[in-house]
Protein backbone atom coordinates (compact mmCIF):
# COMPACT_ATOMS: atom_id res chain seq x y z
CA UNK A 1 0.00 0.00 0.00
CA UNK A 2 1.31 3.43 -0.95
CA UNK A 3 1.32 6.02 1.51
CA UNK A 4 1.87 10.07 0.62
CA UNK A 5 1.33 13.21 1.74
CA UNK A 6 0.38 16.47 -0.57
CA UNK A 7 -0.52 19.74 0.90
CA UNK A 8 -4.30 21.18 1.12
CA UNK A 9 -4.78 23.33 -1.13
CA UNK A 10 -7.61 24.74 -3.35
CA UNK A 11 -7.72 21.68 -5.23
CA UNK A 12 -8.21 18.89 -2.56
CA UNK A 13 -9.36 21.51 0.29
CA UNK A 14 -13.47 20.20 -0.58
CA UNK A 15 -12.40 16.72 -0.48
CA UNK A 16 -10.79 17.38 2.82
CA UNK A 17 -13.66 18.80 4.57
CA UNK A 18 -15.61 16.50 3.09
CA UNK A 19 -13.62 13.48 4.92
CA UNK A 20 -15.89 11.82 7.58
CA UNK A 21 -14.99 10.12 11.58
CA UNK A 22 -16.80 7.44 12.90
CA UNK A 23 -19.39 8.39 15.32
CA UNK A 24 -17.76 7.73 18.67
CA UNK A 25 -14.71 10.24 17.23
CA UNK A 26 -17.14 13.38 16.97
CA UNK A 27 -16.32 14.32 20.00
CA UNK A 28 -12.53 14.11 19.57
CA UNK A 29 -11.69 15.32 16.66
CA UNK A 30 -12.55 18.86 15.12
CA UNK A 31 -14.10 18.91 11.78
CA UNK A 32 -11.55 19.12 8.64
CA UNK A 33 -13.45 22.45 7.91
CA UNK A 34 -12.32 23.88 11.64
CA UNK A 35 -9.12 22.99 11.32
CA UNK A 36 -8.19 24.45 8.20
CA UNK A 37 -9.66 27.82 9.14
CA UNK A 38 -7.49 27.68 12.29
CA UNK A 39 -4.43 26.72 9.64
CA UNK A 40 -5.67 29.76 7.37
CA UNK A 41 -4.92 32.14 10.63
CA UNK A 42 -1.60 30.60 11.45
CA UNK A 43 0.69 31.42 8.74
CA UNK A 44 3.25 28.77 10.21
CA UNK A 45 0.68 25.61 10.28
CA UNK A 46 0.90 23.06 7.42
CA UNK A 47 -2.01 21.06 6.34
CA UNK A 48 -1.69 17.51 4.61
CA UNK A 49 -4.04 15.74 2.86
CA UNK A 50 -3.06 11.84 3.23
CA UNK A 51 -3.82 9.52 0.61
CA UNK A 52 -3.70 6.02 -0.18
CA UNK A 53 -5.91 3.64 -2.11
CA UNK A 54 -5.71 6.11 -5.08
CA UNK A 55 -7.56 8.89 -2.88
CA UNK A 56 -7.75 11.18 -0.28
CA UNK A 57 -8.33 9.67 2.93
CA UNK A 58 -7.23 11.36 6.08
CA UNK A 59 -4.97 14.96 6.74
CA UNK A 60 -2.83 16.00 9.36
CA UNK A 61 -2.16 19.32 10.27
CA UNK A 62 1.33 20.37 12.09
CA UNK A 63 3.83 23.25 12.61
CA UNK A 64 7.21 22.85 12.27
CA UNK A 65 8.80 22.79 15.60
CA UNK A 66 9.76 19.87 17.13
CA UNK A 67 7.82 17.98 14.28
CA UNK A 68 5.07 17.90 16.38
CA UNK A 69 1.75 16.70 15.20
CA UNK A 70 -1.43 18.79 16.32
CA UNK A 71 -4.37 17.17 15.02
CA UNK A 72 -4.67 13.92 12.83
CA UNK A 73 -8.22 12.87 10.66
CA UNK A 74 -8.64 9.42 9.21
CA UNK A 75 -11.30 8.25 7.48
CA UNK A 76 -13.16 5.06 8.27
CA UNK A 77 -11.93 3.70 4.87
CA UNK A 78 -8.14 3.91 5.86
CA UNK A 79 -8.84 2.54 9.44
CA UNK A 80 -11.24 -0.47 8.29
CA UNK A 81 -8.03 -1.27 5.12
CA UNK A 82 -5.24 -1.37 7.78
CA UNK A 83 -6.95 -3.23 10.36
CA UNK A 84 -7.59 -5.96 7.69
CA UNK A 85 -3.98 -5.66 6.70
CA UNK A 86 -2.84 -6.04 10.11
CA UNK A 87 -4.75 -9.37 10.91
CA UNK A 88 -3.27 -10.87 7.49
CA UNK A 89 0.17 -10.65 9.48
CA UNK A 90 0.83 -13.94 12.11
Amino acid sequence: MDVSLHEIDKTNRDACIALSVTESQTKQIAPNSGSLAWADENPHSVALGIYAFEGLVGSTLYEPRGNDVYSVRVERQLLTALLKLASSFP
